[in-house]
C-alpha cells in the first residue's frame, strides 16, 4: 500500500450522523497523565464530530481509548477542527472540514536523505509542506481526513473498517 493512496468510505457528515449507536460516551477511559490536561472537552469546536466519529469506529469494533484536542486544529485553512485519537491500535488525527465541504487531498511525497518530503494538491489547498522520517497515510471521505503518521497497519485497520458497511 502506498503512504498516500488509502481513501476511506466513512459517511461522516455532520455531527448528530451516528448519534443512534448507542456507544458510551466515555472515550477518555484510557487517557494516561500526560493527556489528561488535553482532553477534549464539549468547548472545543471538535468535540461533536470527534464524539461521532469516536461513536461510528465504536460501533464497528475500534476500541478508542482517548480524544484529545490536536496540534492540527488549523492545518488547512478552511478546515473547521481536528481531534487526536488513540486508539487500541496506534494513534491519528481527524481533521474536519464543515458539513458542506469534503477533503479531496493528495499528499505527494518525496523522498530525500531517507525523509519523506511531503506538499498537498486538491481542495482544500494548502501550502503546508511536511518533513517526516515516518510515511504519512490519508484516510478521506466527505469532510473528515484522517491522518495516519508511519502506521500503514492502523491506516490499513481505518480503511477496512470504514469500507465494510
Amino acid at each position: 500500500m502506498k503512504p498516500a493512496g488509502l481513501v476511506l468510505s466513512l459517511a461522516l457528515l455532520a455531527p448528530g450522523l451516528f448519534a443512534q449507536t448507542g456507544a458510551s460516551n466515555n472515550f477518555n477511559a484510557g487517557c494516561d497523565e500526560k493527556h489528561k490536561s488535553a482532553i477534549l472537552t464539549p468547548a472545543d469546536p471538535a468535540y461533536p464530530y470527534a464524539i461521532e466519529l469516536a461513536k461510528f469506529l465504536i460501533a464497528r469494533g475500534v476500541n478508542v481509548q482517548c480524544i484529545c484536542g490536536s496540534k492540527m486544529q488549523h492545518f488547512f485553512p478552511e478546515q473547521r477542527s481536528a481531534a487526536w485519537f488513540q486508539t487500541g491500535n496506534g494513534i491519528f488525527e481527524a481533521l474536519f472540514l464543515p458539513s458542506h465541504q469534503n477533503f479531496h487531498v493528495e499528499l505527494v511525497d518525496r523522498s530525500e536523505n531517507g525523509r519523506h518530503l511531503y506538499s498537498f494538491r486538491g481542495t482544500p489547498a494548502t501550502k503546508t509542506t511536511l518533513d517526516s522520517p515516518k510515511p504519512i497515510y490519508l484516510v478521506q471521505r466527505k469532510n473528515v481526513l484522517l491522518y495516519v503518521w508511519g502506521d500503514q497497519s492502523l491506516a490499513e485497520q481505518l480503511d477496512q473498517v470504514a469500507n465494510s458497511h
